[in-house]
């Protein structure tokens, strides 16, 4: 039906003429603005960076106007993240969608560790409210 639409026009029929036609015919205006609304308040939460991303990938394909570039992509996912997660890939300066996903599951994946081995050490001590102290040197007082 689109093509059929065009078949007189001059002007060659692109990828972009029918990606617009067809949201303009299956995803209304209204559907497309609950999208972008969704994708401006899209955080990650409680959600681990993969299932984040994952959700902010299906909300782009109705919004690309908002992430027109992969930096600006990149900006929006980074803004996206957990406070503990975003302070420590924002240094890095990443301008690629995929720099920045990749650099925020290694992060993810340190503090998972680093939390794991502070468990596993505290999990043998004497919690902290003890009247015991340990001794690590003892003069001949």
């Amino acid at each position: 039906m689109v093509k059929r639409q065009h078949e007189n026009d001059t002007e060659a029929f692109t990828w972009e003429i029918f990606k617009n036609e067809f949201f303009n015919q299956y995803f209304p205006k209204s559907v497309r603005q609950e999208k972008e609304r969704e994708f401006s308040k899209l955080e990650q939460g409680n959600k681990t960076v993969a299932e984040y991303e994952a959700s902010f990938a299906q909300p782009t394909k109705f919004a690309p106007n908002l992430v027109a570039t992969e930096e600006i992509r990149a900006q929006c996912f980074k803004e996206g993240l957990r406070a503990s997660i975003r302070q420590e890939v924002i240094p890095f300066e990443l301008a690629t969608y995929s720099g920045v996903v990749n650099k925020a599951l290694l992060m993810e994946r340190a503090q998972r560790l680093d939390s794991d081995q502070n468990k596993n050490h505290l999990g043998g001590q004497k919690p902290s409210g003890s009247n015991s102290k340990q001794t690590f040197w003892k003069g001949n007082d």
